[in-house]
């Protein structure tokens, strides 16, 4: 069965065609990258280098007289006093994670509940690039430039926390993605996920899972590859001349920056805008309740929570150490230009090397995300206990070699190529979906309280002392403190309880939706069809609405003289004229009014998907031999007179519950009967080498779906064609969708059509309703109808036809919810208005297949 979409289509809400055209988290990466790399190392090194050349002072110098003993401490000045250089970098890490984290704290809480996440992320990313700007305007070595760059460098820091937790909340919806139930609904979700228990939930991990890293590691290529090249451009540019070589990392640092904000404008566009999560609180007390609530999910998502607080301490304890070896490095070795930025690259080459080989051998190995995470903590204890042997001054290695940091900075740029990315993949399995920011922020929350003490601790040590290994012995103590925390977590106890949640929601949603009691088919022999006994079902229908609510109920065929006046018990119906009375779920009318509907909606469809025939084999018959052609529920016959017209050696008929509903055309060339699929259509077996039925998803009961296609597949030729078109029901948005909308789709005609018994998903099952009746080549087209009246010939229709059946169905959806119909149509004009404003669109699907 194979999946086509319409080049105008749009799709939203990350379902499983998002993933064709995958938004890489590594596509944002790839445009921070360069800006993130240049930032954090060019400004601390040029930090460092105005130091060593300027403003710095060895113990017992006069101040401002620069650093040039390598065996000697720097001292640089902060405020009124000064303070070893090493403990400067350890402050303002400190003072970046702090605030950062508090910010963090409110506008991650404020995230997951506003709209337009997308252009938030975007909006970050430009603030983190204009931060790179001023750097090639700063070149000179003195104390005005070295304190512009401590700010830029703070500010960058606290920005870049943002830059990431926003970032990474588009993974778990690419991992959702790869194994969607979420277009479903409450039951089939919950059918869906009774069936994933075992083996089979170990394979849907694993598949998202897989996914997940493909996304993550992505980000991480993406992100190092752009370093690299950056990198390598910047050693380039320092062989032009003396003033380039020492300014070049300044000169690419602007660069850089201008790069993030050109790539983010230009990939706004493709990235998915997550839905936001409706609150009615005041706004001003939700970062607190949500870090409250946060702090108590310790004890219902423990399992997160640990595997949280040991990325977050070995992270910021990582942070610290590298800001130790790099400064050892540059004390011990006193790199140029040139090596500092080689010395980079290698760590950006192993990244990007060990990430990519992580994710190859990943699948091949029985060992699970949370062992390979303790493999990349015990690489970074290794390191810092290297690094402790150096304290001693009888002991010759840690870091006292160049080769020694060249070699630690590969097994720590390797750890890291595996920890981050399994991190971003299995964090978001063990907590509640639709609080990707809350809980992905939660880690930059965290660092008020754990980033700071490492920074913090290991300054005033270093700043007393003067001895800068250490730091390396409290970031060791940290280390095996996350090591042991993994080593708590159990991740597949988390994971089952998440799972366990989702099946307890979706019962509650399915009783909700009417689904819950157990459905018994029984068939009625003398009948010949199926009939559904849903127990206590009824008892949540009203029961002065017996006609159009009663699940039982199965259409029957009637007369053309029976068309009548009003649905019975259904005040405003009474202007209308009605199929019938006889307990059918369907509640359109069937009179002139409504044929002028059926027929905008006709030209809807067409100008989607391009004319009456979607399948080339069979419009190739059509136009070669001619060959038998059925529309099944014809209505006024807009579809198969086009076809007619379309191919004049078609042999064309068509059938429809009512006879008075066609409306013959003047050459009196299409043959009309009246028919009923479900009881049987008037045509014998193996007659029609093409059959078309659309728009059923009013008419037929869930169960009923199975029978209908069957008939269709009895009267098709072996050899011959079926096409279906059917509405995916849901209003989407790739700017988010409203509380009000939300709502809208959930309830509105969906949830009143499954009151009444019926399918409001059939159009995305309908390449799986013709698999299952034995079809072959099966596709299904799906293409996007914008729900905007300014949005060409196909919005205005779509509004149009939309506002039509808001009014139609109004008298039918107020008894549904227990409101007016001129309360309903307010509601559903006041959410056409709400699609307008987000440039909202509705699915509809094709899908054809072959009789064998």
């Amino acid at each position: 069965m194979g999946t086509r979409a319409q080049p105008k289509r749009i799709e939203s809400d990350m379902t499983t065609k998002e993933t064709d055209h995958q938004w890489l988290p590594g596509d944002g990466a790839g445009e921070i990258g360069p800006a993130f790399s240049s930032g954090i190392i060019y400004m601390s090194f040029q930090i460092q280098q105005t130091a060593f050349w300027s403003v710095g002072h060895h113990p017992g110098m006069p101040p401002h007289t620069g650093c040039p003993d390598l065996g000697l401490p720097c001292r640089v000045p902060l405020g009124k006093s000064d303070v070893n250089l090493t403990s400067l970098l350890l402050y303002l890490n400190a003072i970046g994670f702090g605030v950062g984290g508090f910010v963090t704290l409110f506008v991650c809480a404020w995230g997951d509940h506003m709209r337009y996440k997308r252009e938030q992320y975007i909006f970050l990313v430009i603030i983190y690039g204009a931060l790179c700007l001023p750097a090639a305007g700063l070149t000179v070595y003195n104390l005005s430039n070295y304190y512009g760059f401590i700010w830029l460098y703070t500010i960058f820091g606290v920005v870049g926390y943002l830059v990431i937790a926003w970032g990474n909340i588009f993974i778990p919806y690419t991992m959702q993605a790869a194994a969607p139930i979420e277009d479903l609904s409450a039951q089939a979700r919950l059918d869906a996920l009774d069936k994933i228990d075992g083996e089979g939930r170990k394979e849907l991990r694993a598949k998202r899972e897989m996914e997940g890293l493909k996304i993550s590691v992505g980000g991480t290529v993406a992100l190092n590859v752009a370093v690299v090249l950056f990198n390598v451009i910047t050693i380039g540019i320092s062989y032009a001349t003396m003033d380039a070589q020492k300014n070049a990392g300044l000169y690419m640092t602007t660069a850089s920056g201008a790069v993030c904000i050109i790539c983010a404008l230009l990939g706004w566009p493709f990235l998915p805008s997550p839905a936001p999560i409706a609150y009615e609180g005041r706004w001003w007390l939700l970062p607190f309740t949500v870090f409250a609530s946060l702090w108590r999910g310790i004890s219902k998502y423990t399992n997160a929570m640990l595997f949280l607080v040991a990325y977050a301490i070995c992270n910021d304890s990582l942070f610290a150490f590298s800001a130790v070896t790099s400064q050892l490095f540059n004390l011990t070795v006193r790199p140029s230009i040139r090596e500092f930025t080689a010395y980079n690259v290698a760590g950006s080459i192993t990244t990007v090397l060990g990430s990519v080989v992580f994710m190859y051998v990943f699948p091949h190995f029985k060992i699970t995300l949370r062992q390979w995470a303790m493999s990349s903590y015990s690489l970074v204890i290794f390191s810092a206990f290297w690094c402790c042997l150096g304290m001693s001054d009888k002991v010759a290695i840690g870091f006292k070699h160049r080769a020694e940091f060249y070699v630690f900075q590969v097994l720590v740029s390797l750890a890291g190529a595996i920890l981050n990315p399994l991190f971003r993949v299995l964090f978001p399995e063990m907590f509640p979906k639709g609080n990707e920011i809350q809980y992905f922020g939660f880690q930059l929350v965290l660092s008020c309280a754990t980033a700071w003490i490492p920074q913090v601790v290991n300054g005033p040590i270093v700043d007393k002392t003067n001895n800068q290994r250490l730091p390396a012995v409290v970031a060791l103590v940290f280390f095996l403190i996350a090591l042991g925390l993994t080593w708590w977590c159990n991740d597949v106890e988390g994971i089952a309880i998440i799972h366990r949640e989702e099946v307890e929601e979706l019962e509650k949603q399915a009783t909700v939706e009417g689904h819950a009691p157990l459905l018994v088919e029984k068939v009625t022999e003398a009948a010949g069809r199926t009939n559904t006994v849903c127990s206590d079902f009824t008892s949540q229908a009203p029961t002065y609405l017996p006609n159009i609510m009663s699940p039982t109920a199965v259409a029957d065929p009637v007369p053309a003289s029976k068309a009548v006046a009003g649905l019975h018990l259904v005040p405003g119906t009474e202007s209308r004229q009605y199929h019938s009375t006889k307990e059918s779920i369907y509640a359109l009318p069937a009179d002139g009014q409504e044929y002028d509907r059926l027929e905008q909606q006709h030209r809807l469809i067409m100008l989607l998907f391009n004319g009456p025939v979607a399948s080339a084999p069979v419009r190739d018959l059509l136009d070669t031999t001619g060959g038998k052609v059925l529309d099944v529920g014809c209505g006024p016959g807009s579809w198969i007179k086009d076809v007619k017209q379309a191919f004049p050696k078609a042999e064309c008929h068509a059938t429809d519950f009512v006879a008075d509903t066609f409306k013959p055309t003047a050459a009196n060339d299409i043959d009309f009967v009246v028919g009923n699929v479900l009881t049987g259509l008037p045509y014998e077996n193996d007659t029609f080498d093409f059959v078309h039925m659309r728009f059923f998803t009013g008419a037929l009961k869930k169960v009923e779906w199975p029978v209908a296609v069957k008939e269709l597949v009895r009267i098709t030729k072996p050899g011959g064609w079926i096409q279906m078109v059917e509405p995916d029901g849901r209003i989407r948005s790739e700017r988010g969708i409203t509380p009000a909308i939300e709502d809208w789709n959930t309830r509105g005609m969906r949830g009143s059509l499954l009151k009444r018994g019926g399918e409001p998903n059939a159009g995305p099952s309908l390449a799986q309703f013709l698999t299952s009746a034995g079809l072959a080549n099966v596709e299904d087209i799906v293409a996007s109808a914008p729900m905007n009246s300014k949005a060409g010939a196909i919005g205005e229709h779509m509004v149009k036809d939309y506002r039509s059946l808001i009014t139609t169905l109004a008298p039918i959806l107020s008894q549904s919810w227990g409101i007016t119909p001129d309360a309903v149509v307010e509601w559903g004009f006041g959410v056409i208005a709400q699609s307008e404003t987000l440039e909202g669109f509705h699915n509809f699907h094709t899908a054809f297949g072959q009789k064998p």
